[in-house]
């Protein structure tokens, strides 16, 4: 059999208008859904683009009309995480399935140094005319959240509560981090863990910082109680069992921890599993209720913080439907789910 080069060739706008027996502006009317086209036109130029396989070059467009059918995702800047992290999968797919919904697509910008992600977003603005951004994470004082907010004529919507002044500005969506490190440290004292520490790797991270103040608030309103805490790293293995033998010689008092999500959680249980040469209980609770939580032995008590949702009504904020649904809310509500880790 002869492989022709039409065989590979793409269909156009023009080939669907000519199958379709109509104009090719028409056809590009039917394309962005126009109110001016008539249903029994609309049905003749789908059923052409379905036969051809046509698929809208977005990006052409975007520069030609100037106007956009994208959204650039914007990741945190280690990527490895976002790999290994179920939270941020789970937010993507929600994004993608409302953008897929509504005829647009998604591009993913990522970088391993701020300066690395501010070049890759400033590309998506310049080279594809890109007007819509979603982060998909919050941190203080964010160069690359900083720039895009400043950018004329940019639609940005934050996935965590904006630090600062920045929150007048910006809009989101998010758990209420806070009252979720609250009801967190409350259901630790209610299974008679009575000395709680915090688990953390970076307070700059809005989410982590919230859910820390929730916890300590929590704990300090039990006189004569207060909430300790432990950094960790997500890939220093040495530092975290030197740092966690340390804390635990200072801090013997110590029967419980909040973990500031459940990769952090997980290195915990290990250091636990190592460095605990006593038969005292621990309990242990963290966030995100990802598939660590599940696997973990004993399985880990987590906060779920639903991501999926998270993605979903930030794709409708940043398209401009969450006016629509009158059940729409910026905050997507938090549950426990408890397991073995905080079990006597």
């Amino acid at each position: 059999m002869t492989i022709t080069k039409e065989a590979f060739s793409l269909a156009t706008i023009k080939d669907v208008a000519r199958l379709a027996g109509v104009s090719p502006s028409t056809a590009s009317r039917v394309i962005h859904d126009s109110p001016l086209i008539s249903d029994p036109t609309k049905q003749k130029v789908r059923a052409a683009m379905k036969k051809l396989d046509y698929s809208p070059n977005f990006t052409a467009q975007n520069l030609a009309n100037q106007k956009t059918n994208m959204i650039g995702i914007v990741l945190p800047l280690t990527s490895q995480r976002v790999v290994d992290d179920p939270f941020f999968l789970k937010i993507i797919q929600g994004i993608t399935q409302v953008c897929n919904h509504h005829d647009f697509l998604v591009l993913l910008a990522a970088g391993r140094t701020s300066q690395e992600l501010l070049q890759n977003v400033q590309a998506m603005i310049k080279r594809g005319n890109i007007r819509n951004f979603i982060f998909t994470y919050s941190s203080e004082q964010d160069p690359v959240l900083r720039f895009v907010s400043d950018q004329p004529d940019i639609n940005c919507v934050l996935i965590g509560k904006p630090s600062g002044d920045e929150s007048a500005v910006i809009k989101y969506v998010d758990n209420d981090n806070v009252q979720a490190g609250s009801d967190a440290a409350w259901f630790l004292l209610s299974r008679h863990f009575n000395n709680l520490a915090y688990v953390y790797t970076d307070l700059r991270q809005v989410v982590q910082n919230d859910r820390y103040w929730g916890a300590k608030q929590a704990i300090e309103a039990i006189p004569a109680k207060s909430l300790v805490c432990l950094k960790l790293t997500l890939d220093d293995y040495g530092y975290n069992r030197r740092a966690f033998q340390k804390f635990l010689k200072h801090n013997q008092q110590i029967d419980g921890f909040i973990a500031c999500d459940d990769a952090v959680g997980v290195r915990l249980q290990q250091l636990l599993k190592i460095t605990q040469t006593s038969k005292k209980k621990y309990g242990l609770i963290c966030f995100n209720n990802s598939i660590f939580s599940r696997i973990s032995h004993p399985s880990l008590t987590s906060v779920e913080v639903f991501p999926l949702q998270l993605g979903e009504r930030a794709a409708l904020l940043t398209l401009g439907l969450a006016k629509k649904d009158p059940d729409f809310s910026t905050i997507v509500a938090h549950k426990i789910i408890e397991r073995n880790s905080t079990k006597g």
